[in-house]
């Protein structure tokens, strides 16, 4: 019978967007619970992470450069983890944009770029999915921990957005939607494998992308039932901490919004 699989010593993790916001946080907290991490990022985020952020000497955790929609850089990092661990037990799927545009500009009677739209996707979905493409080679060669029947777990990160979305996040909105929709053909195609796929949909977060949306964000605390404020990247990680140590939570988005609606059709991120 599975058992409630606490997170610890001799389990990996993989976190894409792991220097900041949501990844960062859901980073350290696997870190705290002693989980090898390894993070990826672009260069110069792992940079200011470097910077600014001291590893306690206890942490397991292993920054890496790689762009989430590259394939080669992608395996780089997944065949690293095979030579030195041979299992890969956690992949948590951070990594993403928030470009608000309209889909046509009325003031310049313009439409929306299509490269703008597409970035969007290749980033959000296209990278979403490519890294849970060549990560899950890996995770099913995972020996299950401590007799426990899960060999590996995925956790995506959808949004809100995926049904209420603002104005002029018709990209971002669609592209978390798809995330979302990626949840149950997978779960349903890696299950007899012993591996599970979840998402979790956050409403506004207080994190960098949310912060540069400017006054924008000062309407976001009241949208929310309560409590009435942004939601924090810890209480993100906490969430992924409850869906990995967890064996029956899968095949599930799963919103963590705090209640909130979007009625003015106001601008948020969860980024």
């Amino acid at each position: 019978m599975s058992t409630i699989r606490r997170i610890g010593k001799g389990l990996v993790a993989l976190v894409t967007g792991g220097a900041s916001g949501l990844g960062k946080a859901t980073v350290e907290r696997l870190a705290i619970n002693c989980t090898t991490v390894f993070a990826i990022d672009l260069p110069d985020s792992i940079h200011s992470v470097h910077k600014h952020w001291h590893f306690p000497p206890e942490y397991d955790l292993h920054y890496r450069a790689a762009d989430v929609t590259d394939e080669a850089q992608v395996s780089k990092v997944i065949e690293e983890i095979r030579g030195k661990h041979k299992r890969l037990d956690y992949l948590v799927t951070c990594a993403g944009i928030f470009e608000p545009q309209p889909a046509y500009h009325f003031d310049k009677n313009k439409p929306q770029s299509m490269d703008d739209f597409t970035r969007t996707f290749n980033v959000n979905v296209f990278g979403t999915f490519n890294v849970i493409r060549l990560a899950v080679g890996l995770m099913k060669e995972t020996k299950p921990h401590n007799g426990n029947e899960d060999r590996g777990v995925i956790v995506t990160v959808s949004s809100i957005a995926r049904d209420d979305g603002p104005a002029d996040h018709a990209a971002y909105s669609a592209s978390k939607a798809a995330v979302a929709g990626l949840t149950v053909p997978l779960a349903r195609e890696f299950g007899p494998l012993g591996i599970r796929v979840v998402s979790i949909a956050p409403g506004p977060m207080y994190t960098p992308l949310l912060a540069r949306a400017g006054q924008a964000v000062e309407k976001c605390p009241q949208s929310t039932i309560f409590p009435q404020r942004l939601g924090q990247p810890e209480e993100f990680a906490r969430i992924v901490e409850f869906i990995l140590e967890n064996p029956f939570v899968n095949a599930t988005t799963i919103s963590f919004d705090a209640g909130y609606r979007n009625p003015g059709g106001s601008t948020f991120s969860n980024m």
